[in-house]
């Protein structure tokens, strides 16, 4: 088996998905589930051969003009399996809630959401600037289908096509500036020879990929339309886009800052500046919402300002807290929007004047909520506190002080966000429940799930960490492809 299997099979999924809703033996839903959960197993009998002997690099031609270059080590394997468990996670909570959409729409919907899935596994792989651009259309496209199959509003599918629109544009001018300058989309290349480059076009195509990669990973300033798109789709989509695309694109771009940091060694001190700004101001701004939806999409530009501006520094420690928060906040942000979900659906909405004292009404869903929140803003045994713990003593040994300084005020506005939320769900005065309907199982086992791995991770996080670990070495010594590069060039 070879990487390319990691995205040809959830494509050619996707693609049997109309002869599945032809034979009428069981909903498409189930199908997508237990492939995913299958998927979980796919990335195994790779990590033997990376053991063994490294990175795993293949190039493939098609029709002699076309040309597929994937990249393969510790790195990509853990995120894509972890991508893989997340989806099953996502689409067993899909299975239960109820979405008022035709047939069709349901073999959108599960087509969609394969074809994003494998498109956000070529991000990861891909190690040719004309692969990954492929890739990133791919699952823009894809995104928006999923978000057209009757699971969002016209406001959402209009917000998500102008994004797709700005960012794809930076990213196809700026693939063009490469081959212009280069000759080729060659990743290795592009990293080996940055000396011999023109300057000019050198800086230009950095910063059409860091503004393409911005819009679309929730960076600061450019992140502003995803609260909209997350207040107006529905609950297993935004946990999709959430906790894998938006991760996917997130990590590519870390991928790309690791050739641009050398490139422009002011580039690290502006990431800082950029994360230290999107934490501050994300979660300060959130205390004027009343949505929980919006909410939790300002907090999520929160901890992505965390984690960007854990990357500007660079430092070996700090990026083994920023990968482990990475999964943590995928973990926690996603148990958080499929708790409020189904919490919403019944109140017929979601701002806090109308959930209060909904713990009565649904006390298993508040709960796991406000055990994503604690875990957010790093209480003990929650993985939050260790993802965070680690970064803190990072940046403590290295006595930097200004980034502790920055992590302690925005957790003074998760803390004063998410309390005020706990203490409305928790209220002995209940706004009246509008919709009352028995939640499903398979709902509750998906949460379920999430929040024992929140707890699990935080009472034993040493079982993750050293996975973590293992692709923070790889990355720092250049193991994967864009260090690979650079180290040419040092």
């Amino acid at each position: 088996m070879t990487p390319i299997f990691l995205i040809f099979i959830p494509a050619l999924f996707a693609l049997l998905m109309p002869l599945f809703a032809l034979m009428k033996i069981v909903e498409l839903r189930f199908v997508v589930a237990l492939f995913c959960l299958l998927l979980c197993l796919m990335p195994l009998p790779f990590l033997e051969s990376i053991q063994e002997s490294g990175v795993i690099i293949q190039n493939i031609n098609f029709f002699s003009f076309f040309e597929v270059t994937l990249t393969m080590g510790f790195f990509e394997l853990m995120f894509i399996t972890f991508f893989s468990f997340v989806s099953f996670v996502i689409s067993l909570y899909g299975l239960s809630y109820e979405a008022l959409s035709a047939p069709s729409e349901d073999l959108r919907r599960s087509i969609s959401f394969l074809l994003a899935l494998a498109g956000s596994f070529g991000m990861l792989l891909s190690s040719n600037f004309g692969n990954l651009l492929f890739f990133y259309l791919f699952t823009n496209t894809s995104i928006y289908w999923l978000i057209k199959s009757n699971l969002g509003t016209e406001a959402a599918r209009k917000i998500y096509l102008f994004s797709n629109f700005l960012s794809s544009s930076f990213l196809i001018l700026g693939v063009f500036t490469v081959y212009q300058t280069l000759g080729s989309g060659d990743m290795y290349e592009f990293g080996a020879n940055l000396k011999n480059m023109d300057r000019f076009s050198l800086y230009m195509a950095m910063g059409l990929f860091l503004l393409s990669f911005f819009v679309k990973a929730e960076i600061f300033p450019l992140n502003v339309w995803i609260v909209n798109l997350y207040k107006e789709s529905e609950p297993q989509n935004v946990a999709f886009f959430s906790a894998v695309t938006t991760k996917a694109y997130f990590i590519a771009l870390i991928q790309l800052l690791a050739i641009f940091f050398k490139l422009s060694p002011l580039l690290q001190e502006a990431m800082i500046l950029v994360g230290g700004i999107s934490m501050v101001f994300a979660n300060f701004h959130a205390l004027r919402e009343l949505s929980i939806k919006r909410v939790l999409a300002y907090s999520s530009m929160s901890q992505i300002g965390l984690i960007i501006m854990g990357i500007g520094y660079n430092l070996h420690q700090v990026n083994e807290g920023i990968f482990f928060h990475l999964i943590n906040h995928s973990l926690a942000i996603s148990l958080m929007y499929l708790s409020v979900g189904y919490i919403a659906r019944q109140y017929k909405g979601d701002d806090t004047g109308l959930l209060r004292g909904c713990s009565i009404a649904m006390p298993i869903s508040s709960f796991f909520f406000t055990l994503g929140a604690m875990s957010l803003m790093g209480f003990p045994p929650f993985s939050g506190f260790f993802s965070k713990l680690l970064i803190l003593k990072g940046f403590a040994d290295y006595q930097l002080f200004t980034p502790i300084l920055f992590i302690f005020l925005a957790s003074l506005g998760e803390a004063l966000l998410y309390f005020r939320i706990i203490r409305t769900f928790y209220s002995n005065r209940p706004s009246k429940l509008i919709k009352h309907t028995i939640v499903p199982n398979l709902m509750y086992a998906s949460i379920m799930i999430l929040g024992a791995l929140v707890i699990y991770l935080g009472v034993f996080p040493s079982s993750l960490f050293f996975i973590v670990s293992s692709g923070v070495e790889e990355f720092m010594n250049g193991k994967i492809l864009i260090p690979i590069g650079i180290r040419a060039f040092q």
